[in-house]
């Protein structure tokens, strides 16, 4: 199904296993909750038209939160652009929201571009053989209270079961590690 607008109320009344969201070329800002629901054998895909470029675009400079939230599991996004258009990233009292946090089990994340965000992917200990692959990661991060003055990583991972799968992303330009990945007991 192509749809010329991103809505997560239509996507998920409107689709199941096995179809996949056209997103067309564009800059979509807001905040984006995905409870898409696929199976193993039939995921659902979420990518931009062919020839196009999508971005989803928030515009928050502090809070909780991401650009893209995942809750739906057996979903791959691909192909499209997060981004957080606000341009402050001074001191607050909250981080800067997330490009992507996932927190489904059975997603992927293939060939996006995420930047100017606080964590670039925030992959959390729900989001089993959860996979980031060929992503573009820069300027990940802000500044925040003086006790903790940077924070940003590109990937922030936590594991508690199962395996997540973080290969072949390329990171840059983040205002702490890259890499950061927690197992909890």
């Amino acid at each position: 199904r192509c749809l010329s607008d991103w809505s997560s109320d239509v996507c998920s009344s409107d689709l199941g296993p096995g179809d996949t969201v056209w997103l067309h070329g564009g800059r979509y800002i807001g905040r984006f909750d995905s409870r898409l629901q696929g199976t193993e054998a039939n995921p659902i895909v979420v990518r931009q038209w062919p020839g196009e470029r999508a971005t989803l675009a928030g515009n928050v400079a502090r809070g909780v939160g991401a650009v893209l939230n995942v809750f739906g599991a057996w979903t791959i996004y691909r192909d499209f652009g997060v981004t957080n258009i606000s341009s402050n990233r001074g001191r607050g009292s909250d981080f800067r929201p997330m490009g992507i946090e996932v927190q489904a089990p059975h997603t992927k994340f293939i060939n996006l571009i995420v930047y100017d965000t606080g964590i670039g992917f925030g992959v959390w200990d729900k989001a089993v053989a959860a996979e980031l692959y060929g992503n573009i990661i820069y300027n990940s991060g802000s500044e925040n209270t003086p006790s903790d003055k940077r924070h940003g990583h590109a990937i922030y991972a936590q594991n508690k079961d199962g395996t997540k799968y973080i290969r072949e992303n390329i990171r840059s330009e983040e205002h702490t590690s890259e890499l950061q990945s927690l197992r909890h007991l």
